[in-house]
């Protein structure tokens, strides 16, 4: 019998570039739906539990994502080889295997050092019980990559929403019965495993064990998880050492309206592309793709990010109710930073895909010490607002150092920086115009007795929208769209 290839379908020109649109609006439709069920939970479980518990479970949940990490860098592998073998894929079963029963084991042993170590010793159940999620995390995310590569959107987006849908309804059922912290391992905990189920079952190529071999680039990719995994850690490492549980519980509920939908946009361009850069022909072409992708996460996110900034003390009093101010003042630094930090994260992503691993260990080298002296400032300072905010200014050296390297390099098209610059405004002064115009309005509505705060949420939004839609054919993610084939409003 005929083996079936275990190559993505590939096309070319247009062709492609209107295959990844396709993907990519089938995962972004996902993402929202992902990022709806999450603030649907968070608001929920948010008026049941207090901001302490919440912040001894992202303690304990940290020890999680430092183990995980380890594996991070198989699934990407998986994704980026040209050819996948089966005793290729026999290797990253068992070692993800292995993997996942050293972090059980960890998880049961360590956890309560863990937490001690960060002044949250009341977390230490929580760890230990989080070991049932360490368990399955690696093999699940290896699971899904191999779906992944098949290039079935649909059967992506079928296994995100399932996985995230009974997570957090076994998650909202546990809490709700059980009001305590414990509760909160149950959605994690039940959304990995059925990953992991999904995953297996949806896929169509299977591969039959014939002995071990090596699959080239996971240990580098892995190495920079663990950069990654510092510079987001070290922010609440920071806060747990220096403050009580209270402010970690703040902080994570800004994360939810911040980093969610954050990593919900990156997955929506690495999971898209990622499966097709290893069938860009040559060097011209990838120089071309790096420089779409930087203006296009800049015109098509960005500004997202700049209008949570503006509105995140509406928003957060809207979603979780009063008590909250501090998480609100959070999400707006946390916002901005994301928003470029997004930028960053697909640019990576294509950087490791192309193998140029020194570029990326030289940008998280920077991120790294603005992030170290930040939290060392809140430390010194007793004010974790130094810290909440490191994310911007080491987004903005981890974006200026790839694209001076790239562009000394000749790795960038021509004329790249000003459409980079030109988009950048762009996506700064649309959202800005639309706060300032929404809340004159606003204030108008609310002396006519409506409510005020929820009619300057929706005119921000409506007013945005509008003025990105007259504007769109005049931004350079227009010409990129039009360029690659792509329909962009009218264009």
């Amino acid at each position: 019998m005929r083996r079936r290839p275990d190559r993505v379908p590939v096309a070319s020109g247009r062709s492609l570039s209107s295959s990844i649109a396709r993907s990519g609006a089938v995962l972004a439709i996902a993402q929202v739906i992902l990022f709806g069920l999450q603030l649907g939970y968070s608001a929920i479980t948010s008026r049941i539990l207090a901001a302490d518990e919440f912040g001894r479970f992202a303690v304990a949940s940290s020890a999680v994502g430092l183990l995980a990490v380890v594996s991070v860098g198989l699934p990407a592998a998986v994704l980026a080889a040209r050819r996948l073998e089966a005793a290729q894929v026999s290797w990253a079963t068992g070692i993800t295997a292995m993997l996942g029963v050293g972090s059980m084991v960890a998880l049961l042993l360590g956890g309560g050092l863990w937490v001690t170590l960060w002044r949250s010793p009341e977390a230490g159940d929580v760890a230990r019980i989080l070991c049932l999620q360490g368990l399955l995390a690696a093999p699940a995310a290896l699971q899904l990559a191999l779906l992944r590569r098949e290039g079935r959107a649909v059967a992506d987006a079928v296994v995100q929403v399932s996985a995230a849908s009974i997570g957090a309804i076994a998650g909202v059922a546990a809490v709700h019965r059980w009001p305590h912290d414990l509760a909160l391992v149950v959605n994690p905990t039940v959304t990995v495993a059925v990953t992991l189920l999904i995953s297996w079952t949806l896929r169509r190529r299977r591969y039959r064990p014939s002995g071990w071999q090596h699959l080239p680039g996971s240990g580098a990719v892995s190495f920079h998880g663990i950069g990654f995994l510092l510079l987001s850690s070290i922010p609440l490492w920071a806060i747990s050492l220096s403050f009580a549980d209270e402010a970690v519980g703040h902080y994570s509920r800004a994360l939810v309206l911040t980093a969610v939908p954050g990593m919900a946009l990156a997955a929506v361009f690495s999971r898209t592309l990622h499966p097709y850069y290893r069938h860009l022909p040559g060097q011209a072409e990838r120089v071309r793709a790096l420089g779409d992708i930087q203006v296009l996460t800049t015109g098509l996110a960005l500004p997202l990010f700049v209008l949570v900034a503006m509105t995140s003390d509406e928003l957060v009093r809207l979603w979780l109710g009063p008590g909250w101010e501090r998480a609100a003042g959070w999400a707006q630094l946390l916002a901005l930073g994301t928003g470029v930090y997004l930028g960053y994260s697909v640019l990576n992503n294509a950087l490791e895909s192309f193998g140029m691993f020194r570029l990326v260990r030289l940008s998280q080298a920077g991120m790294l010490a603005v992030t170290l002296a930040a939290a060392l400032l809140a430390t010194v300072t007793r004010n974790p607002d130094y810290v909440v905010g490191a994310l911007i200014p080491a987004a903005l050296v981890g974006v200026i150092l790839s694209t001076a390297v790239l562009h000394r390099g000749k790795n960038l098209p021509p004329g790249h920086l000003s459409r980079l610059l030109t988009q950048l405004a762009w996506a700064l002064a649309l959202p800005a115009a639309a706060s300032i115009a929404a809340r004159a309005a606003a204030e108008s509505i609310g002396r006519a007795g409506f409510d005020e705060e929820l009619a300057y949420l929706l005119l921000t939004g409506v007013f945005w929208l509008a003025g990105s839609l007259l504007t769109a054919k005049h931004q350079p993610t227009a010409e990129v769209a039009h360029r690659r084939g792509i329909a962009f409003m009218g264009r």
